[in-house]
């Protein structure tokens, strides 16, 4: 199975490790294995890995955050044309042992995507779901679209599908080969200058009120909603109490 073009990957990095882990798996009801704490942290739903976590090193200023990865099974070819398209490479190309291959791009606007070639693309559990505590969606929020949709058409090969939500418009990102409707994520335009071009990852929820309502209990703060979108179901933003961003999302039935 190819990954190229899906979104495969989220990890989350923050200042306090298991201050990250307590919140997200009271939120989500998310497990974690303590044999793997001397080594790379997997969230578990289930027996499924869902995400990744891992503590800041070296200080600095970035922020605690959930880093956004892309599949490719060329990442050479992905760093060429990363390079020719403008974006910015953060980092050289790693080679993590049993891993697979990593290499951290940001886009014209600054927002950053992981391209991740996996050592083992055959495992089943990459990529979206749309189970409850699975992430299922990932978003772009962009300062201009007019640059950041060719750059991914170039990089990643995704198409543009314009759609519109009603009173805003929005664009889905999809494979080449994909139908009308058929996405991995969307993009649109961010709604404050001041807020920096990045990658939203959404996780699927039964019910975002009561998770929206859950995450402020924890220490969570509210960017946005829950909000209703017509016609597809139901979202909110939220910041955990490291200040790394996320969204929840209830799709229309559920």
């Amino acid at each position: 199975m190819s990954l190229d073009h899906q979104i495969i990957w989220n990890q989350l990095t923050c200042e306090d490790l298991e201050a990250g882990i307590a919140f997200y798996e009271q939120l989500f009801g998310w497990t974690t294995r303590p044999e793997e704490r001397a080594t790379y942290v997997h969230f578990y739903q289930g027996d499924q890995t869902v995400a990744g976590v891992m503590p800041k090193h070296g200080g600095g200023d970035a922020p605690n955050h959930w880093a956004v990865h892309v599949g490719t099974s060329d990442i050479e070819a992905y760093k060429q044309r990363a390079e020719a398209a403008g974006g910015q490479l953060l980092t050289p190309v790693m080679d993590i042992p049993s891993t697979g291959k990593l290499l951290a791009v940001s886009d014209p606007g600054g927002a950053v995507l992981i391209a991740f070639q996996p050592a083992h693309p055959e495992r089943d559990s990459w990529g979206p779901s749309q189970k409850p505590g699975h992430f299922c969606w990932v978003e772009l929020m962009s300062s201009d679209l007019s640059k950041s949709l060719p750059f991914y058409q170039e990089v990643v090969g995704w198409k543009s599908q314009p759609v519109s939500m009603g009173d805003f418009d929005y664009t889905f990102l999809a494979a080449p080969d994909a139908q009308e409707g058929e996405a991995i994520g969307g993009a649109v335009t961010k709604p404050a200058p001041e807020i920096p071009d990045h990658w939203l990852p959404y996780v699927a929820v039964e019910s975002v009120e009561a998770t929206h309502a859950k995450a402020l209990e924890l220490g969570g703060s509210s960017c946005h909603g829950p909000t209703e979108i017509p016609g597809y179901g139901r979202f909110a933003v939220l910041q955990d109490p490291q200040g790394a961003v996320f969204a929840v999302y209830q799709g229309q039935g559920s």
